[in-house]
Order: C-alpha cells, then structure tokens, then sequence
C-alpha cells in the first residue's frame, strides 16, 4: 500500500499547494490538524498489532534495513520528508525555520497493554520538552477506543517566563493547561519549546506514531538523530 493514500484529503491539497494546510490552534507553539483518514489509521493500527510491539520502537533506521512494519515506517518517513517542512510555519516563525535537516526520528508510543506504566520509561506523563525542535504525534489507534492518554500543553504564567527557565509549576494556579483530547487520525504539532504531559490512560489502548525533526540551523542538528536511533536501538 502506497502511504500517500493514507494521509487525509485536506492534507494531500496542502502538499500539493492546492489549499494552505487545515490546523486548530491550540497554543502559541502547538496545532492540532487531520493528518490520516480512519481507513488509514485503521490499516497502521492492524499492521502493528500484527508484529510483537515494545513500548517504544524504532521505526525509522539510517542503515535502511526491513522493518517489521513497512507501512508504518514508509508513513513515517512521508511525513518526516514532505509533510512536516510544509506545516513547520504554523509553529515556527522565520525565514529558515521550514529547512530541517535530512536525518529525522520515528516511532510508536503504545499506551496500555504491554506499554501501560512504561511509555518511553513514564517520561510522557511528566512535564517535558521534546529534544527536538519539531514534533509530529499522530494518534493511530486503537478502534475499539480508549479513555484518558491525552495531550496536556501547560503555558507558565508571564511573571514565571520572565524569571529563570525551568519546567512550568503544576501547582501554581497561574499556570495555564490546554487539553487535547485524541482522535483517530488527528496529529499534534508543536515546536521545541512546548511543554507538555500525557494523563493517565485510564481504560482502553492507544497507539502514537511520533516524527520528530530538527531546524537545520546547526551542524550538530544534522547528525543528532543518529545517536538518538543507535541509543533507542540498543534498549529494544
């Protein structure tokens, strides 16, 4: 199956210039926009059940070798070559910030099942920031549903932005939270500088195919995905 065929109407007109790319804004640094349709979402999430799954796996490798889900890393692979350079602008603002460097970062994230409590070692359900300048998380499953695993963006209060970095305060009531509820199909983008947590998945399983990409502004960016791969690849 070609992945093309995967991607939602409204995103295949975007790729081709025929209409600018359809998204909810959902912060100043994050969007929410149809990514796969449900047959799409359908077919990845019937391959993946298909192959024995790690709570987090590789699915995009440099030395090119087979993968044990072709569909799933030939998707991955679109959207990291032709799909996130087309909608990096909604997040990143700049004259440069659409060239990404060529080496990107895909791969699933399992919520329940064997992952439950394990997802990429518990660091989705802590306030974090990507390493990674742009981040594509498209949720791919499960059709026999979920409740609970979604995506809370937390913006600090201003006064908090203009003291020291450092990881928003849960606590602090000034602290705002935006709840993205996951569908099928629907991706999320954000830019690096986004934090963010999963809730707790409280019934059910859900899939995520995540591509992460980096700016092309630095050497170091253009190689830095390699020792992420070699690093997730020796843990699985």
């Amino acid at each position: 199956m070609d992945a093309s065929t995967l991607l939602h109407p409204d995103l295949r007109d975007a790729l081709t210039g025929a209409a600018p790319p359809v998204a909810t804004r959902l912060t100043p640094s994050a969007v929410s926009l149809p990514i796969l349709t449900s047959a799409g979402a359908a077919a990845l999430e019937a391959e993946l059940s298909a192959a024995p799954m790690q709570p987090r796996r590789v699915l995009t490798r440099f030395d090119e070798g087979p993968s044990d889900w072709p569909l799933a890393a030939s998707l991955g692979a679109l959207l990291a070559r032709e799909v996130l350079p087309r909608v990096a602008r909604l997040v990143c603002e700049g004259a440069d910030t659409a060239r990404l460097c060529d080496e990107t970062f895909a791969y699933v994230l399992a919520y329940g099942g064997a992952g439950a409590g394990q997802v990429d070692s518990g660091r989705v359900f802590r306030c974090h920031q990507d390493d990674a300048d742009l981040t594509l998380a498209v949720c791919i499953g499960t059709v026999a549903g979920w409740r609970g695993a979604d995506l809370l963006y937390v913006t600090p209060s201003a006064d908090a932005a203009s003291k020291r970095p450092g990881t928003p305060d849960l606590n602090d009531a000034s602290t705002a939270t935006v709840c993205h509820e996951h569908a099928l199909g629907v991706g999320v983008l954000h830019d690096g500088s986004a934090y963010h947590m999963v809730s707790p998945l409280l019934e059910g399983e859900r899939l995520t195919l995540v591509v992460m990409a980096m700016r092309d502004d630095a050497a170091w960016k253009r190689t830095f995905f390699r020792r992420e791969n070699a690093s997730h690849d020796h843990e699985t």
